[in-house]
């Protein structure tokens, strides 16, 4: 009947949701992260099929509700749920939310170099959010690693096949800087130079302001290593 039923629908989560209203949530789920794991179906396919497996984990088991949210909220930090959706499911991605930090702060920090970042040689998938040229940017692609080139700050999280976060570098509300750290040290000392420049006129202009003197002012810069 599920087969037939496959065949037949115009969505391949439209059997799944007949599972859900008959209340066989378990089948439902199962089916819905089969379609999300796949990384060769599209990414809006995928969303719908973990947002379908949630509604059903919210409808059924309060623990399984919780273990779905977090599955969903790892893989799409920008998601948000519906403000329809049903209270239990709205509270498991807030808790979800709120714990994320703890989760990823746990997780190992993967590799980062000049021109990409790579996880683990399990990482199925990899997630950045970032930002270029202040423009935000959201990519997701298969395999370990990931390039960073051009980046500025930004967010990477790594997923095993079941969409387990195995690995992560900052997070969607507190990003680390990707850039090299030649480019890093060169951006810091232009902006102490910048800074000691104004503090020397600032100086300048002190003492010729208070000098009564003949108006002159002769300074000697001593540099040391």
């Amino acid at each position: 009947m599920i087969a037939l039923l496959l065949v037949l629908a115009s969505s391949p989560l439209d059997p799944l949701w007949v599972l859900v209203d008959e209340e066989r949530y378990d089948s439902a789920i199962s089916g819905a992260l089969q379609i999300a794991q796949n990384t060769s179906n599209p990414e809006k396919l995928r969303q719908n099929a973990l947002s379908l497996a949630l509604n059903a984990a919210c409808a059924g088991r309060a623990q399984r509700c919780d273990d779905i949210a977090r599955i969903v909220d790892d893989w799409n930090p920008l998601w948000r749920p519906d403000s329809r959706a049903q209270p239990q499911l709205v509270q498991a991605i807030g808790r979800a939310r709120l714990n994320r930090s703890g989760r990823h702060s746990r997780l190992p920090k993967g590799k980062l170099d000049a021109q990409r970042w790579c996880a683990q040689k399990s990482a199925s998938e990899l997630l950045l959010i970032a930002n270029r040229a202040g423009i935000s940017e959201r990519r997701r692609q298969t395999g370990p690693c990931i390039d960073i080139a051009g980046i500025g700050d930004g967010y990477i999280i790594a997923y095993n096949r079941e969409l387990r976060p195995i690995a992560a570098l900052g997070a969607p509300g507190a990003p680390v800087d990707l850039r090299p750290k030649k480019q890093r040290g060169n951006h810091a000392l232009t902006i102490g130079a910048l800074v000691a420049g104004a503090t020397l006129a600032g100086v300048v202009g002190y003492l010729l302001l208070t000098d009564p003197g003949s108006g002159e002012l002769q300074l000697t810069i001593e540099r040391r290593p």
